[in-house]
């Protein structure tokens, strides 16, 4: 009974394993390995080039980027071909969402390039913020190395006018509006470091704009990243 037993066990194996051949040679996979998911990655990548005129390389990109946050990496990508994010690369990194147990209809979504980690809401892009290139050097202390370039100026006025040409070019329009009455905070803190030949120097590497409306009620806060020619682009973006 037992030698009988151990045949037929025998034998449903065998058809077992034959029927798994026959779905991986159906499939164009072997049963021992999980599909790729370089066909997902190479659709997203085509959905994200289609929408946006950025493209995220399929084969090098370090996270699929799930369904419910596509749209905010695509708002990340149309922000920065009109807004000159300093030294932005567009591989993503990584993607967090987040929901409310009190709000079903609010979702916020953290996109991180290989540069810089920006904040949608609900769609809204509110914050980006540059990972190595501000003037928060946490993540990079090295970085300082490269300020002493910054001899080039950036007054209030100019930085405000590019910051409300911006938002029209956002179409953020009412929002332009609204802060031309507003107050206007313009910060230039110089700061001593050495040139690549190690001689001490003094400049103002960055330039800091805090806009209010009529209310006094802050709505937009930039820095700018300075060389020697200006504005080099903006490495921090906060649009609350």
């Amino acid at each position: 009974m037992i030698r009988k037993g151990l045949v037929c066990l025998a034998i449903g194996l065998g058809v077992l394993f034959g029927l798994l051949l026959w779905r991986a040679r159906d499939h164009g996979t072997s049963p021992h390995t999980m599909p790729s998911t370089d066909a997902t990655r190479s659709k997203q990548s085509e959905i994200l080039t289609n929408q946006t005129g950025l493209a995220i390389d399929a084969k090098s990109n370090s996270v699929a980027i799930p369904e419910n946050c596509r749209p905010a990496a695509e708002r990340l990508y149309q922000f920065a071909q009109i807004v000159p994010l300093y030294g932005f690369d567009p591989q993503i990194t990584g993607v967090r969402p987040e929901t409310s147990r009190y709000r079903k209809d609010w979702l916020s979504v953290v996109v991180q390039t290989r540069s810089h980690v920006a904040q949608v809401i609900n769609g809204k892009l509110v914050s980006v913020n540059s990972l190595y290139d501000g003037s928060d050097t946490r993540r990079r202390p090295e970085a300082v190395n490269e300020w002493y370039k910054g001899t080039g100026t950036l007054s209030k006025e100019d930085a405000v006018q590019m910051t409300l040409d911006l938002l029209k070019k956002l179409g953020e329009v009412g929002k332009a509006d609204e802060l031309k009455g507003g107050r206007e905070e313009f910060h230039a803190e110089p700061v001593t470091v050495k040139t690549s030949e190690g001689e001490n120097v003094r400049v103002v590497p960055f330039r800091t704009l805090w806009l209010y409306d009529s209310n006094g009620t802050g709505r937009l806060e930039l820095e700018f990243r300075i060389g020697p020619m200006g504005s080099l682009g903006i490495t921090k973006w906060f649009s609350p």
